[in-house]
């Protein structure tokens, strides 16, 4: 069973599972997956890590050919790279870091800065 969460700062509908993984369910759309993860992880992380998660999930995805994996890269960066424009996602990149991470908007303060307990 999935619960229905609103963001402190945007009203989209996202889903998080009430009990563990096993709740996890692959016919989610790809949005619904990363923000699964997200919540699972509750703390920001790079899109690398959100498709490790995704793979975890679903290791049947390991099976598949190169191209078919960079097509799912492609495609879950494509899904980051739009929810971090429309605002739902905040993109975060440090000085010094090597690649950008993902949170949810409620998940900083007002000043932009990442709120403690959703530090990696």
């Amino acid at each position: 069973m999935y619960l229905r969460v609103k963001s402190a700062f945007n009203e989209s509908a996202l889903y998080r599972p009430q009990l563990g993984v096993s709740e996890y369910n692959p016919n989610l759309s790809l949005w619904k997956k990363v923000s699964w993860i997200l919540y699972q992880e509750n703390k920001i992380i790079t899109g690398r890590e959100i498709i490790k998660g995704l793979y975890d999930l679903e290791p049947e995805l390991k099976m598949l050919t190169n191209e078919k994996k960079e097509k799912i890269k492609d495609n879950v960066f494509a899904v980051l790279s739009k929810y971090a424009k429309s605002g739902d996602l905040i993109r975060d990149k440090k000085p010094g870091a090597a690649e950008y991470k993902y949170g949810f908007k409620n998940w900083y303060n007002q000043k932009k800065e990442i709120k403690n307990e959703y530090l990696a």
